[in-house]
């Protein structure tokens, strides 16, 4: 799928969807402002896979020098969670982005989009409207799904793992399923919701991953 052409479409739903999804007008610029500069950046085309497809963008060098690839493993994460969940899209492909960023980034997203002037680990901005009990009703229609927007902290997740004694490959992939869930409608405002969420993440850490407990520390 040509990268452009791609995210062109992306452009024009952010305007036609605007009126008719108000309160999420500012989780659709986003998933604009993203697009845009991996365009800028000349990212080569999102990976499709079992017509999904994952978008990895890297907005700091820092993620370079890490000892593995970090677009490769945050799709491989990426793609397990929804392997794990048992989802998949037949027809129209279901789409992810995920902006691997640092502590200036995500510090400036989260006072534009939560109103907390610092900066945090992980941000998700979903767009598709699903919850965990219509997950497989709302990705079953034919149309093409964007899922919504994921971003990291480098900085952030280093200093987490330093302090959680963690490594920060773990910590990472921790982060990212955790963003992922939000975007599928998983969600912890509540000690019930927590509690089911964070029993999910450790399922597919384990399952996935051979990772061990990241809330026993």
């Amino acid at each position: 799928m040509n990268i452009e052409f791609n995210y062109c479409i992306l452009m024009l739903l952010v305007f036609k969807k605007f009126e008719a999804r108000r309160m999420n007008a500012s989780c659709w610029c986003l998933s604009a402002i993203y697009c845009l500069y991996s365009m800028k950046k000349s990212e080569p085309d999102p990976i499709l896979s079992n017509n999904i497809i994952i978008d990895v963008v890297v907005d700091d060098t820092s993620w370079y020098t890490l000892p593995f690839d970090c677009k490769d493993h945050a799709e491989e994460i990426l793609y397990a969670v929804l392997d794990k969940l048992n989802i998949s899209k037949g027809g129209a492909p279901l789409e992810i982005s995920l902006l691997l960023a640092n502590n200036a980034r995500l510090q400036a997203l989260n006072l534009d989009f939560r109103s907390i002037d610092k900066p945090t680990n992980v941000l998700s901005f979903p767009y598709a409207e699903v919850q965990p009990s219509n997950l497989e009703e709302a990705l079953s229609v034919e149309e093409a799904i964007y899922l919504g927007d994921i971003a990291i902290s480098y900085e952030t997740i280093a200093q987490e793992a330093n302090d959680q004694d963690k490594t920060f490959k773990n910590h990472l992939t921790h982060m990212i399923i955790h963003g992922l869930l939000h975007l599928l409608g998983y969600d912890h405002i509540d000690d019930e919701e927590r509690e089911f969420m964070e029993s999910l993440e450790i399922e597919i850490l384990r399952d996935k991953f051979n990772i061990s407990n990241p809330y026993i520390i």
